[in-house]
């Protein structure tokens, strides 16, 4: 079983305008370093919308930054959201940069500028890749959550909420997605989501994950 962080969800608390614009003066100066993932900025100009915003990678970005969400009251200062999805470097036809390379790039600047800000992480994204057969692995929720199937994948919960589990068939997503074929000859993913509207601060998260899968799920192999 191979286990992967499939999205990351961080706040930098009080930060400026002159920080955020710091932030994308630095990210931009250094397109050199990825040169095959386009940097953008726009404004957000809808109630639901951040004011400033960051796409690094195609489409969304594999990397979105969001400063001073639209709805708030005018303040010296917001809370600035960071979303990074390893997975869209999925399609590699588009995506030519290592995220561990762009990782690095754009969090070693944020943590430059923005040091003394404090930061937590209030969402979470686990995947664990398993190669067996969806047929094979039998899940049971231990809180409630009613079962749910459609197309052939597996849900519990609501989507981008709290212990929402969802479980299908990896290989065969990758080839109708992106056309590819990979030597395994069975692919299942389980992706397991952590949301804490409070966030939990970075440092804590080093010494203890903030929850457990088997809290929340149990799962069984037939043999």
């Amino acid at each position: 079983m191979q286990v992967y962080l499939d999205r990351l969800m961080i706040k930098y608390k009080d930060v400026t305008e002159k920080q955020f614009s710091d932030v994308l003066t630095k990210i931009s100066s250094k397109q050199i370093f990825l040169p095959n993932t386009p940097i953008r900025s726009e404004h957000g100009t809808s109630v639901r919308d951040y004011h400033r915003v960051i796409h690094i990678g195609y489409g969304e970005g594999a990397v979105y930054i969001g400063w001073k969400h639209n709805s708030e009251k005018e303040k010296d200062s917001y809370d600035m959201k960071v979303d990074f999805n390893p997975s869209k470097f999925e399609n590699n036809e588009l995506q030519k940069d290592s995220y561990e390379k762009v990782f690095e790039t754009v969090f070693h600047t944020l943590n430059a500028v923005l040091k003394s800000n404090k930061r937590v992480v209030y969402g979470m994204d686990i995947a664990f890749d398993i190669e067996r057969h969806m047929s094979d692995i039998v899940s049971y929720s231990k809180t409630g959550k009613q079962q749910d199937r459609h197309k052939g994948t597996v849900y519990y919960g609501n989507r981008n909420k709290d212990g929402y589990l969802k479980i299908y068939d990896k290989k065969k997503e990758l080839y109708n997605h992106f056309k590819r074929m990979i030597e395994e000859e069975n692919l299942t993913r389980i992706e397991y989501s952590w949301r804490d509207s409070d966030g939990v601060v970075v440092d804590e998260i080093r010494k203890s994950p903030p929850f457990s899968i088997d809290e929340s799920y149990t799962f069984s192999i037939l043999i």
